[in-house]
């Protein structure tokens, strides 16, 4: 019997990105699930979940259409409305529809490298591997990509290294055996982000262990337009308060307008020294670098706001706010 693996795309980031980002992914996905379907000799569904109070189904359906020829997609293709849902909501959604042994997620802004699929499928061939993440590096096509690159997130482009034990995973490039993630789904919690963080956490302290595949890597882009970046960043600061403030004691420490000031203190020294240590690599100058340590004081200084106006007014910026 052939091996069936399910490809599970959230729409929520394509609403937030460039188009054209979400079409050259599914061109990626495509032409190597084609590629895998004859190496390895299985089949594929793909599963789009978009929020249908918030995108025109005709959008992912033509972009589909437009970047993956039917004729060698080696399965079937399925749309799913999951109206008022987000991103961990759409992912779980997915795995619940899913037929496939192994699930891929993979995000609708994120542009797989060559090699990507072929390296998660074969670190999950490892039976004693139940969940492998791939990595995920900025992007640095133009400018403005490369100022992002070198101080936000993701670190610059990785090197290949194989399979190795990791902490954590990245929700936007996974591997994981369809029962253990039935089983461990991503958490239902009122934040934007950081879902995924939890669970790695529960894996951990349940005794399971984590996989990153170094050869399997995508390309994450900066936040697309003024107010993405200013909502991002506000967004951060509230999920950084519910999530250090979901017990007592750390309540008590961590979610506090005085702890919010030591934790922006801190990440503008850590944007000091992630520039030192990127903009060589992300192919930035001294005025670049000046310009991404500008970028990085206003983007952590507005999510020091996310975090006070949060701590002062728990629900303002889930009633104001999306992303």
């Amino acid at each position: 019997m052939r091996t069936l693996v399910s490809v599970i795309v959230e729409w929520e980031n394509a609403k937030l990105s460039e188009l054209e980002r979400a079409n050259r992914m599914l061109e990626q996905l495509g032409a190597q699930m084609a590629l895998a379907a004859r190496e390895r000799d299985l089949s594929a569904e793909l599963l789009v979940l978009y929020d249908s109070d918030a995108v025109d189904p005709a959008v992912p359906s033509a972009a589909v259409a437009a970047n993956i020829d039917r004729a060698l997609w080696p399965g079937t293709i399925l749309f799913v409305p999951t109206p008022g849902q987000r991103y961990y909501e759409q992912k779980n959604k997915g795995a619940q529809l899913a037929k496939g042994d192994t699930l891929i997620f993979l995000d609708s802004d994120v542009i797989p490298d060559e090699g990507w699929l072929q390296g998660l499928l074969s670190a999950m061939s490892d039976p004693a591997m139940s969940i492998v993440g791939g990595e995920t590096y900025h992007a640095t096509e133009t400018f403005y990509d490369k100022l992002f690159a070198a101080f936000w997130v993701f670190p610059p482009r990785p090197s290949s290294c194989g399979v190795y034990p990791h902490k954590t995973f990245y929700a936007n490039n996974l591997a994981v055996s369809r029962p253990f993630f039935l089983a461990n789904p991503f958490p239902d919690a009122p934040a934007y982000r950081g879902q995924c963080a939890q669970l790695a956490k529960s894996l951990r302290e349940q005794g399971f262990s984590i996989y990153r595949q170094g050869r399997s890597s995508v390309s994450h882009p900066p936040p697309q337009g003024a107010r993405t970046f200013v909502v991002r960043a506000l967004c951060r600061g509230h999920d950084a308060v519910y999530w250090k403030g979901r017990y007592r004691f750390a309540a008590l420490l961590h979610t506090n307008p005085v702890a919010s000031f030591v934790r922006w203190l801190r990440e503008l020294w850590q944007v000091l020294v992630r520039v030192v240590t990127r903009a060589r690599a992300v192919g930035l100058g001294p005025v670049g670098a000046l310009t991404a340590i500008g970028l990085g004081f206003v983007y952590f200084s507005l999510k020091f706001a996310g975090e006070v106006m949060t701590f002062f007014s728990p629900g303002i910026i889930r009633r104001n706010f999306s992303v």
